[in-house]
C-alpha cells in the first residue's frame, strides 16, 4: 500500500515536471512543426494550471528544489527567447515574425498567472528588472509602425503585471527597486500611449487606462 502511494506520488511529480518543461518550451518535439509545438505548449500550460488547482500533491511538490530549478530554467528560457525574437524582428530576419514575439509575450503573461501560485513570482520580477534595459534598447530602436505597436503594447502589459506583483505585495522588494523599474519603463509607456491614442477609436490597439494610472502612481 505504501509502495503504491510512493509510485503514485512519483508519477504525479514526473507528469508535472514534464508539463512544466513543455509549457515553458524547455522541451519541444524537436521537429520542424511549430504549429504542433504551439498546440503541445498550450496543452501543457493548461495541464500545469489544472494540476496546481486540483492536485494536493502538486501543492507540496512546488516546494521541492528540483521543481523550482525547472521553473527557473523555464523563466530564463522564455525571457531568452523573447530577447532573441525581438532582436530578429529588429533585424528583419525572415525566421521571426510579430506573431512569434507576441506568442512569447503571451507565455510571459502565463508565467505571471501561475508563478504566484508557486510562490516563485519573485524570480520573474528580478529577471525582468535585469533585462528591462536590453528590451527597451531593442524596441526603441525599432521603426514605430503598426507591426511593432502591437508588440510594444503587449510589453507594457507584461511590465504592468510585474509591477502589480510588487505593488500588491505578492513580491516584496525594496521601494528603490520598484522605483528604478518604473523609471525605466515610464517614459516608454507615456510615448507609446500617445502613439496609441493618436491611432483613434478605429485602432485595434488599446492602452489600459487603469494600468497606465497604476504605473504612473
Amino acid at each position: 500500500m505504501q509502495e503504491a502511494a510512493i509510485d503514485q506520488s512519483l508519477n504525479t511529480k514526473n507528469v508535472f515536471l514534464s508539463a512544466l518543461r513543455f509549457a515553458m518550451s524547455i522541451d519541444t518535439l524537436k521537429k520542424d512543426s511549430p504549429e504542433l509545438d504551439h498546440e503541445l505548449k498550450t496543452s501543457a500550460q493548461e495541464q500545469v494550471e489544472f494540476m496546481l488547482s486540483e492536485h494536493k500533491e502538486v501543492r507540496l511538490l512546488i516546494s521541492q528544489e528540483e521543481v523550482k530549478s525547472v521553473v527557473r530554467l523555464g523563466i530564463s528560457n522564455v525571457i531568452s527567447t523573447l530577447l532573441d525574437r525581438l532582436s530578429s524582428l529588429l533585424l528583419h530576419l525572415p525566421d521571426c515574425s510579430e506573431f512569434d514575439v507576441l506568442a512569447t509575450l503571451f507565455d510571459m503573461e502565463w508565467l505571471c498567472k501561475v508563478l504566484p501560485r508557486m510562490e516563485m513570482m519573485k524570480d520573474l520580477v528580478f529577471k525582468w528588472a535585469d533585462v528591462s534595459n536590453e528590451i527597451l534598447m531593442i524596441v526603441q530602436s525599432c521603426e514605430l509602425d503598426c507591426r511593432m505597436l502591437g508588440v510594444k503594447v503587449k510589453l507594457v502589459e507584461v511590465t504592468g503585471k510585474v509591477l502589480e506583483a510588487v505593488g500588491y505585495g505578492i513580491v516584496i522588494v525594496p521601494s528603490r527597486s520598484r522605483a528604478c523599474l518604473v523609471k525605466k519603463w515610464l517614459p516608454f509607456m507615456r510615448k507609446l500611449k500617445t502613439l496609441v491614442d493618436a491611432e483613434g477609436p478605429e485602432s485595434e490597439y488599446r492602452m489600459d487606462e487603469d494600468l497606465c494610472e497604476f504605473i504612473e502612481g
